[in-house]
């Protein structure tokens, strides 16, 4: 290890030889000018500039030991691994590297921030902090991949610039604040995932596993799909320009009621996000729900509207239309519609799926 406490200038020239080498600078010490060759690691001690034109190729790993803003300049080293305390801030200034298309960083805090004017593509992080860890982007990459099994929260002003997210290795994510505006790919967490978007055109979001809440606030051009899957899932199109596509995929990422448990409910009101998907302001002119994959046979049956007087009515004759062989019945009970799935897919349904939606009748 080379600790470095004085101003670095053109005269300094510093190389670490064989072995493994760390370039430890002080506090407030700058690694912009001079020469630097063969060492694998710089590590800061509080607000530094690095400026990686003055390092050879062996640099892999950047230590930031404080929660202080240091600067990584013209970055050329593709997937540098950067370590972070809590509340550090990595500001990817410069230009990056031709060949620069991903940084990771281990998040060993409850905040980091990314910022930057130099594209640097690509950003994984590993949270390894307990509890809840604040991702905030201002600047620097289009592209976030989350990992590390923790609750994850992406906010700050670069999120809007966001075009593909990656949280399948968080536990949980909130992505609410400054909603990515063209968003192409998404790919949830494994728990709840509560977040707000705007699609862009062919998109796919697929929220994963978990009670999440997706509201999609538009679609760029075209039409975007989005899946839910496991879990009672609640879409919110109140803001989109539509041409969404709900995709059910499958019939184990929905909620089951049981016959005796649709019977027992006592009235339309507890059909809710406890027992059923829920989908509001879906738009029929623009706006479909794909259930191909949900029933072997697709046998649909269209009853009659019911009042608000007839929930009775109602959920007789929806198990009466399952039970005689329709894997799947549309009803429409007070100017609302409610779509029913055999999940025993046997003419003698035990157990349903609903899934309730505003669209108008």
């Amino acid at each position: 290890t080379l600790n470095v406490t004085e101003t670095m200038t053109a005269n300094h020239a510093y190389d670490g030889g064989d072995g493994t080498d760390i370039l430890a600078l002080a506090s407030g010490i700058n690694a912009a000018t001079g020469a630097v060759d063969k060492f694998e690691t710089i590590s800061t001690a509080g607000a530094s500039t690095i400026d990686f034109d003055i390092f050879d190729s062996a640099v892999s790993t950047v230590d930031v030991n404080a929660a202080a803003t240091v600067n990584l300049n013209d970055l050329d080293v593709d997937n540098l691994l950067v370590t972070a305390v809590n509340n550090a801030v990595l500001d990817f200034d410069g230009t990056a590297g031709a060949g620069v298309n991903n940084v990771r960083i281990t998040q060993e805090g409850a905040g980091v921030t990314i910022d930057g004017a130099a594209s640097i593509g690509a950003a994984t992080v590993s949270q390894t902090n307990a509890g809840t860890n604040t991702i905030t982007v201002l600047g620097g990459i289009t592209e976030l991949e989350i990992d590390g099994s923790r609750t994850a929260v992406v906010t700050g002003a670069g999120a809007a610039a966001l075009t593909d997210v990656d949280a399948s290795g968080a536990a949980a994510l909130t992505m609410t604040a400054n909603a990515p505006t063209a968003l192409a790919t998404f790919e949830g967490s494994t728990g709840v995932d509560n977040i707000s978007v705007t699609l862009a055109s062919g998109a796919t979001l697929d929220a994963g596993a978990g009670n999440d809440a997706i509201d999609i606030n538009g679609v760029t051009a075209g039409t975007a799909t989005v899946i839910g899957g496991a879990g009672i899932d609640s879409f919110d199109l109140t803001s989109s320009a539509n041409n969404i596509t709900l995709d059910l995929e499958s019939l184990s990422d929905m909620a089951t009621l049981t016959t005796a448990e649709f019977n027992a409910l006592a009235n339309v009101t507890a059909i809710d996000g406890t027992n059923a998907e829920q989908i509001t302001a879906f738009n029929t002119a623009t706006d479909t729900i794909q259930m191909k994959d949900l029933t072997n046979v697709d046998i649909v049956a269209d009853l009659a509207a019911y009042t608000v007087s007839e929930f009775v009515d109602f959920k007789t004759e929806i198990l009466a239309s399952l039970n005689a062989g329709n894997d799947i019945v549309i009803a429409d009970f007070a100017g609302k519609h409610f779509v029913a799935v055999d999940v025993d897919q046997n003419n003698a349904a035990g157990s349903l799926h609903l899934i309730p939606s505003d669209w108008p009748c």
